[in-house]
C-alpha cells in the first residue's frame, strides 16, 4: 500500500508540475487574445490559423517519430541515443516541407506558408526536447520550456502586429516563440551528452533501423489522424472564407486549444510513466488518467455554457468576432470527449500495435473531413458544419477509448511487454 501511495503520489506530482506549466502558457494566450483581435482583422486571424493548422500537421512526424523511442529506451545512453536520431531526422523533413510549401505559394497560397519549413524544424527540435525531459521527468523544465515558448510568441506577434505585417504577423510570432523558447534547452541539451556521444551515423541508422515501424508506420499514421484534427480549419476557411476561419480560431482559442493542451500535458505524463511500469500498475495509471481527465472535461464544459451565456465573447473580444461565440459549444463537446480519449490512447502505441492505430486513424480522419465535404455540399451554415464535425469527432473518440481498453486488458500484455515484439 505505501508503494501504490508513493507511486500515485509521484506520478501526479508530474502531471501537476506539467499541467501548471500548461494553465500558465493557456493563462498567457487567453489574456493575450483580446489585445490581438484588436490589432488583426478576422480575416487575418483566417490566414494566421490555416497556417497553425498547417504546421502542427506536420510537426508531430518532423522527426519521423522517432522522439517516441525516448520514452521507450531502457537506459541512458539509449534515450540520449535516440534523441539525437530524433533531431537529425528534422532537417531533411524540414528541406522537404521547404520544397512543397514553395510549390504551394507558387500554386496561389498565401506567401506566409514560406515561413513553414523553419518553423517545422524549430518545432520538431522543441517537441524532442519535451519528450527527453518526460523521459527524465524533468516535468517542471517543461513547463518551463512551454511559459518560455508562450511568452515570446505572445510578445513578438504584438510587435509584429504594431509594425504592420497583417496575417504574417500571427505566424511570424509563433516562429519567433519557438526559437526564443527552445534555444536554451536545446543549447544544453548539445553540451550534456555522456561518454557515449561519439556515436557514428552508421550506428545512429542502425538504432533507426530497429524500430523503423514509428517512420514507416506510426508517422503515416499520425500524418493521417492529424488531418482529421487539423485541416478542418484550412476547409473551412476554403468554404466559408478567411473571416470563417478566423472565427473558429478564436473559438479554438477560447476552448479548444486550452482543453488538448491539458490533454497533452497529462499524455505525456501518462506516457512517461505507464512506459517504466508493469501489469497492474499500468492499469492503475491509465485508470487514474481517465478520471482526472473526465473531472477536467466537464469543468470544461461547464466553462464554455458560462461563457456562451454571458456573451463574454463580444464584450472581452470585439464585435468583429461576435460569430465566434456560437461555435464554442460545438467545439467544446468534441474537445471534451477528445480531452478523455487520446492521452490514454496512447496505450495503443505503447503496446506496439501500430496497425490498429493507424486504421483508426484513417476512420476518423475520414469521418471529420467526409462530414465537412457533406456540409459545404448541402450549403450549411458555420454552425451547422461544426456540430456535424462535433459528432463525428466524438464518436470517433470513443471508439479510440474502448479499444485502448481492449488492448489494456490484453493477457499477452499483463508483464507489461509483448513477446513478439523486438526491444527497444
Amino acid at each position: 500500500m505505501p508503494d501504490m501511495w508513493e507511486g500515485a503520489k509521484a506520478y501526479f506530482g508530474g502531471v501537476a508540475k506539467v499541467g501548471l506549466g500548461s494553465v500558465g502558457v493557456q493563462a498567457i494566450a487567453l489574456l493575450a487574445a483580446p489585445i490581438l483581435t484588436r490589432l488583426y482583422s478576422p480575416p487575418d486571424f483566417g490566414v494566421g490559423a490555416a497556417f497553425a493548422a498547417v504546421y502542427s500537421w506536420v510537426v508531430v512526424v518532423a522527426s519521423l517519430r522517432f522522439e517516441k523511442s525516448i520514452l521507450l529506451a531502457r537506459t541512458n545512453s539509449g534515450a540520449e541515443r535516440f534523441t539525437r536520431l530524433a533531431l537529425g531526422a528534422t532537417v531533411p523533413v524540414s528541406l522537404l516541407v521547404g520544397i512543397l510549401s514553395g510549390a504551394a505559394v507558387l500554386l496561389g497560397a498565401h506567401p506566409v506558408f514560406l515561413l513553414l519549413p523553419v518553423t517545422v524544424l524549430l518545432g520538431g527540435s522543441s517537441r524532442v526536447v519535451l519528450h527527453w525531459l518526460t523521459a527524465n521527468r524533468h516535468f517542471g523544465s517543461v513547463s518551463r520550456l512551454r511559459l518560455r515558448q508562450s511568452i515570446a510568441s505572445v510578445i513578438s506577434q504584438i510587435v509584429f502586429a504594431l509594425l504592420g505585417a497583417g496575417a504574417f504577423g500571427i505566424s511570424l510570432g509563433q516562429t519567433m516563440g519557438l526559437f526564443l523558447g527552445a534555444a536554451s534547452p536545446l543549447r544544453a541539451l548539445a553540451g550534456g551528452r555522456s561518454a557515449d556521444h561519439r556515436l557514428n551515423m552508421r550506428a545512429l541508422l542502425r538504432s533507426g533501423l530497429r524500430i523503423r515501424s514509428l517512420p514507416l508506420i506510426s508517422a503515416p499514421s499520425t500524418l493521417v489522424n492529424n488531418a482529421g484534427l487539423y485541416l478542418p480549419v484550412v476547409l473551412i476557411g476554403g468554404f466559408f472564407g478567411a473571416a470563417a476561419a478566423g472565427y473558429f480560431a478564436l473559438a479554438q482559442r477560447l476552448i479548444g486549444i486550452p482543453m488538448q493542451t491539458v490533454g497533452d500535458s497529462i499524455g505525456q505524463a501518462y506516457a512517461g510513466a505507464f512506459s517504466k511500469v508493469k501489469g497492474s500498475e499500468q492499469e492503475r495509471i491509465f485508470w487514474q488518467s481517465v478520471a482526472l481527465l473526465a473531472g477536467v472535461a466537464v469543468c470544461a464544459w461547464a466553462v464554455a455554457a458560462l461563457v456562451v451565456r454571458s456573451q463574454v465573447v463580444v464584450l472581452v473580444f470585439g464585435p468583429a468576432f461576435a460569430p465566434s461565440e456560437e461555435l464554442i459549444i460545438p467545439l467544446a463537446v468534441a474537445g471534451g470527449f477528445q480531452l478523455v480519449s487520446s492521452p490514454v490512447s496512447q496505450t495503443i502505441l505503447l503496446r506496439r500495435r501500430f496497425g490498429i492505430q493507424f486504421g483508426w486513424d484513417t476512420l476518423r480522419a475520414s469521418l471529420v473531413l467526409g462530414a465537412l465535404l457533406v456540409a459545404n455540399y448541402r450549403g450549411m451554415t458555420i454552425v451547422d458544419a461544426c456540430w456535424t464535425l462535433a459528432v463525428v469527432s466524438s464518436v470517433s473518440y470513443v471508439l479510440s477509448f474502448f479499444v485502448s481498453v481492449l488492448l489494456l486488458r490484453d493477457r499477452r500484455f499483463r508483464d507489461g511487454v509483448q513477446v513478439s515484439s523486438p526491444p527497444v
